[in-house]
């Protein structure tokens, strides 16, 4: 049982009966993920994600959504996957700090990596609702299910470092890869809040097992494979008036060993 939510991490409070997970204590309004103390910077977070989403929809008037252009590349769509993938950095870092992870050296993907084990990131889908065709569904982070590297994360160092040998790199598909990396990151931390840096979203849809909301070009789909002992018990009611209200995740120390996950 977890009696104590874990900071920047949401779990589920019950299985529904069609089998999704219910995130959201029932008869709470200020839920726990609102609390600043969970996270003083969500506000920023989800602004800077809904920027980097509004200047990718903008680049749709150029590049049409579809799969005959996934390895389309360009200046503006190097650009979007490094600041994308950067988003992505701050969010894992931003995690793994808010429960008294240490690292002393620069964090690379061996510790953001970690993060998977407590959010199941690697079991997110993101589907784009504007692909020409049928909807394209994307799971950015599903290589870290077996350990490996993320190919639009190898992409977006590659370009980074050698921009003149890899520009091919800054294509559609890892540039949608990223951008869904950092909203698979967001809805683990915040939950719907994640399409909106406003404490009331609005309204949203939830329809086998997806979220999604009117703001945005994705819907969302969160694990399902939880077992009771990963699900949150408490009542945030009584326990949001305690001072020692959260709980610090125990993320295995830096130095411990870690899966193959390539050279990033």
């Amino acid at each position: 049982m977890i009696d104590k939510p874990y900071r920047r991490i949401i779990r589920p409070f019950e299985r529904l009966k069609d089998g999704s997970c219910a995130y959201k204590q029932a008869g709470v309004d200020d839920n726990y993920y609102m609390d600043s103390d969970y996270a003083p910077n969500r506000v920023e977070l989800v602004r800077a994600y809904s920027i980097i989403e509004r200047d990718l929809v903008r680049l749709f008037e150029y590049i049409e959504p579809a799969d005959k252009n996934r390895e389309t590349y360009s200046h503006r769509l190097y650009e979007l996957l490094l600041r994308a993938s950067t988003e992505f950095e701050a969010n894992c870092k931003g995690i793994l700090g808010a429960n008294d992870y240490n690292c002393p050296r620069d964090f690379n993907i061996c510790d953001y990596h970690k993060t998977n084990e407590a959010s199941r990131l690697s079991e997110y889908e993101v589907r784009v609702s504007v692909w020409r065709g049928a909807p394209k569904v994307f799971r950015p982070l599903d290589k870290w299910s077996v350990g490996r590297s993320l190919v639009w994360y190898q992409a977006y160092n590659c370009v980074k470092h050698d921009r003149s040998r890899s520009f091919q790199k800054a294509n559609l598909e890892n540039v949608l890869s990223a951008v869904a990396g950092v909203l698979v990151v967001l809805f683990s931390q915040f939950y719907v809040l994640c399409f909106r840096a406003h404490a009331h979203v609005g309204l949203y849809h939830l329809g086998d097992g997806w979220f999604s909301h009117e703001d945005s070009i994705f819907a969302i789909k969160p694990p399902t494979t939880w077992t009771e002992t990963d699900f949150y018990r408490f009542d945030w009611s009584v326990l949001q008036g305690q001072r020692d209200r959260f709980a610090a995740y125990p993320f295995p120390a830096n130095g411990a060993k870690q899966p193959d996950l390539g050279h990033e």
